[in-house]
């Protein structure tokens, strides 16, 4: 299981929000959700099952949020398999002015072998509503990663983070480059089909278990 150095990212962060100097406008006791459409950012050939959600709630002064997407942000590179799938509460929730910060901490979650619907909120309920485990071993990806962004309007753009790791010579990057969420409807995310097709998500299946620590 690799950690992040959070002592710099967090110096990172002080600097990151000091530059910020636009403020949303949204209205307390909401709750507001952003999608990254991954066919419509790859021009038609992506796929839906690669799309991420954004939620954020609003309480009075407080804010959290919560995440459906994929092991790619926990993982520096993917190839010749499928992604797992996580639903995943935030940590550490900040925004100030423009930027939002937060923490996806996988440890004690699960990956799962389709997308999770965005009406669940957690590993457990999705495993106790029938998803799969994803096949691969997710110990072998970052257990926790920094997430941050710049909200503009109605529109967050996640930035790709670049953390050396303590004791090691690898690098990591959470978000494989720039993405771009737009603020979208609870229900217009419910009418998206983002289940892989039958036998994509069978390949993606684990038969064990595999269990964050």
């Amino acid at each position: 299981m690799k950690y992040i150095d959070f002592k710099i990212l967090f110096c990172s962060f002080l600097f990151f929000v000091s530059s910020s100097t636009v403020a949303q406008t949204i209205d307390s006791d909401s709750v507001v959700y952003y999608l990254y459409d991954h066919v419509k950012e790859n021009q038609g050939s992506g796929n839906a099952w690669e799309d991420r959600i954004i939620e954020l709630v609003y309480r009075g002064d407080s804010v959290s949020g919560c995440m459906w997407g994929t092991s790619d942000e926990f993982q520096g590179a993917r190839e010749g398999y499928y992604p797992g799938h996580y639903v995943i509460g935030f940590k550490d929730v900040r925004i100030c002015g423009d930027s939002i910060f937060f923490i996806l901490d996988s440890r004690g979650e699960r990956f799962f072998s389709n997308p999770v619907d965005v009406d669940i909120h957690t590993s457990a309920e999705a495993k106790e509503r029938g998803w799969h485990d994803w096949t691969q071993d997710p110990r072998s990806a970052y257990a926790v990663v920094p997430c941050r962004g710049y909200i503009s309007g109605d529109t967050i753009v996640m930035k790709e983070v670049h953390v050396k790791m303590l004791h090691s010579y690898d690098d990591f990057y959470s978000f494989c480059g720039d993405m771009l969420f737009v603020r979208t409807s609870l229900d217009s995310i419910r009418r998206i089909d983002r289940r892989m097709s039958p036998e994509d998500e069978k390949m993606n299946r684990k038969s064990g278990v595999y269990d964050r620590e």
